[in-house]
């Protein structure tokens, strides 16, 4: 039984390193120390397999555990299965469509990581088809190590006149510390690849209260890395909330309608921005 440090809240630190020094003999049990002592998913490379079982606690539960004793009962298979990416146009099917992705899968009920930025997605597919031929790409299997994503870049020969990309959490929110109400998370980053318009664009995205970065170096955190060697603008959104891969991140606390609707028109205003190739 282990703590199990995470970065910003959301992804484990030197998980690897705390499997290979554990004994192979029996389950690692390791509790996530998330926001309140949350249990908190961590995504897997399927091809990356532990000498071991791991289970995940949440960090609450740490000091009972260690007292212990600690009883696993385990039984696994593998099972094959099959999950879609979810493929939509918004005008004509041509080569160079503008490009609108978000992931659909995610941990529990998912609706301030993947719920949102669904919403936005579809809401801005719309509003940029008014202008442009738009491709709507929806993600499976994003968990295991973006395998949709991956999948269908290499099965494709777009050549996008720009990406959208709506990763994690893109309008999830946070109590507020003072009042209790719902607040966008802090922990939310806007990435755009070119240089071309950042200065518009960022002021576009003030009222989503993003974290703007330009340019930033690889990797790029979530999907957008997949996208980001695609020869087109990108304008890629990731972040995460206090229940970010949590069992409690469902509507109720996960955002408004108000807010949602914030968002949407701040991101339709600056994928408008982007700089696109001729048609």
């Amino acid at each position: 039984v282990r703590s199990l440090p995470l970065e910003n809240g959301a992804t484990a630190v030197g998980l690897d390193e705390i499997v290979a020094q554990s004994p192979a003999v029996a389950p690692i049990v390791l509790a996530t120390d998330g926001a309140d002592g949350r249990l908190i998913a961590q995504n897997r490379d399927p091809e990356s397999p532990t000498p071991a079982p791991v289970l995940l606690a949440a960090g609450r539960d740490l000091e009972r555990l260690e007292k212990g004793p600690v009883r696993a009962r385990l039984r696994s298979w593998i099972e094959p299965g099959r999950s879609e990416n979810v493929i939509a146009t918004f005008g004509p099917d041509v080569e160079d469509p503008y490009v609108v992705t978000t992931p659909l899968t995610g941990w529990f009920r998912c609706a301030g990581e993947r719920g949102t930025g669904l919403a936005v997605a579809l809401a801005a597919a719309a509003a940029l088809a008014e202008h442009h031929p738009v491709l709507f790409v929806g993600t499976t299997g994003h968990e295991l190590e973006h395998l949709g994503a991956r999948a269908f870049r290499r099965s494709s020969s777009l050549r996008p006149r720009a990406v959208l990309h709506l990763g994690a959490s893109v309008a999830a929110c946070d109590p507020a510390p003072d009042s209790g109400e719902l607040a966008l998370a802090q922990r939310r980053w806007a990435l755009l690849s070119a240089a071309a318009a950042a200065t518009e664009i960022e002021r576009a995205l003030a009222p989503a209260a993003l974290q703007f970065v330009l340019d930033p170096p690889p990797p790029w955190p979530g999907e957008g890395r997949e996208w980001r060697d695609a020869g087109a603008p990108l304008l890629s959104l990731v972040g995460a909330a206090a229940t970010f891969h949590a069992p409690d991140d469902v509507a109720e606390t996960a955002t408004t309608p108000a807010i949602l609707e914030q968002v949407s028109r701040a991101v339709i205003g600056a994928a408008r921005l982007l700089p696109v190739g001729a048609s």
